[in-house]
């Protein structure tokens, strides 16, 4: 389960772009 941080880092970059898409 060490994915899961792959996993977190990408949908904070995903929160961060949306933010910066909107």
């Amino acid at each position: 389960m060490e994915n899961n941080s792959t996993v977190h880092v990408f949908i904070q970059i995903y929160i961060k772009k949306d933010k910066i898409y909107v």
